[in-house]
């Protein structure tokens, strides 16, 4: 059987910047983030906002969705609950590609944090 994939890894930091870099691109997103509940930054793929930035309003936006949008584009926040952690995707993107990539990119966060 041909590997489908062309990067791996065993370092989980570095499985899940692939990864992102891959779902921003598969889905034609502008950012994807993954933070932890207190608004760190976890991995990142954001070639136009500061990731950091984004990861640190996930927080307030999971506890308070219909706050003011913080960007000039809509940003979306969607929850990855792990073994080790609660985590949480910042998107920005159409919906449709946010929800898709979200749903997608959740698999593989739980798959190389809980090897």
């Amino acid at each position: 059987m041909k590997e489908r994939r062309n990067n791996r890894t065993n370092d989980q930091l570095n499985a899940l910047r692939l990864m992102m870099d891959a779902t921003v691109q598969r889905f034609g997103l502008l950012g994807l983030v993954l933070a932890d509940d207190e608004g760190l930054m976890v991995a990142a793929s954001s070639p136009l906002i500061d990731p950091e930035e984004m990861a640190a309003v996930s927080p307030l936006l999971v506890r308070n969705p219909d706050a003011p949008e913080p960007f000039d584009w809509p940003l979306e926040v969607w929850r990855v609950n792990t073994n080790e952690a609660n985590l949480q995707f910042c998107a920005i993107g159409e919906h449709r590609s946010v929800a898709a990539a979200t749903l997608k990119a959740s698999r593989a966060v739980r798959r190389i944090l809980e090897l």
